[in-house]
């Protein structure tokens, strides 16, 4: 049976984005499971050590038709500062499954860069790990067609800080940067790469 993930930022107290985390986690188990709502955080129990940190924890949650197991690991941001440009038509990745081979088939490929920027059929998509937006002087912009729609960035698009277009590999001459996103990392604390470091 597959199995799925959510990756829930805990810091200071609290969970980041609980009710965009809800509705991924219970959309997926609707389309798979066929499975009524639940609420996933009566489901996740702080560890007493962890309840008065500052630290950023990230809360992984593995699950299939229950859930499988929680786990509260230490967050430590990665520095992204290159990425390789690397092509996919098949890859299929609209749930956030435990299983990534496909991604990290693509990941190896990134030689001399930090990551890769996949592109399937023409448009760009998604990090190895995060959602994009790129910078086009005044707006930011984020692919109509990511492989994952992260919950970072539904929250991004609720609140107009990006913008949804189709975006084409070859489109990336009329943008600045790229800024690289998830669940665990705030866009003020987002990663920007400039273009020429896209290769």
């Amino acid at each position: 049976m597959c199995r799925f993930l959510e990756t829930i930022k805990y810091h200071d107290g609290q969970f980041f984005r609980q009710s965009y985390h809800n509705k991924r986690f219970n959309r997926t188990r609707k389309k798979i499971f066929e499975l009524d709502k639940i609420d996933l955080f009566d489901h996740i129990q702080v560890p007493e050590a962890l309840e008065d940190t500052n630290d950023v924890y990230k809360v992984r949650v593995e699950y299939d038709k229950e859930i499988q197991r929680v786990e509260f690991l230490p967050y430590v941001l990665k520095d992204i500062k290159s990425l390789r440009v690397v092509k996919d038509n098949n890859i299929d990745y609209q749930f956030k499954y435990m299983e990534r081979s496909p991604l990290n088939t693509l990941f190896d490929k990134r030689e001399d860069c930090d990551d890769v920027l996949i592109v399937k059929n023409g448009l760009l998509s998604d990090t190895s790990y995060c959602n994009i937006a790129l910078f086009d002087g005044s707006m930011w912009f984020t692919p109509s067609a990511p492989l994952l729609k992260g919950v970072q960035r539904s929250y991004l698009l609720e609140f107009g800080l990006i913008h949804e277009d189709e975006i084409q590999l070859r489109d990336l001459k009329f943008f600045k940067k790229i800024r690289l996103f998830n669940s665990m990392i705030e866009w003020t604390d987002c990663m920007d790469i400039k273009r020429a470091m896209i290769k």
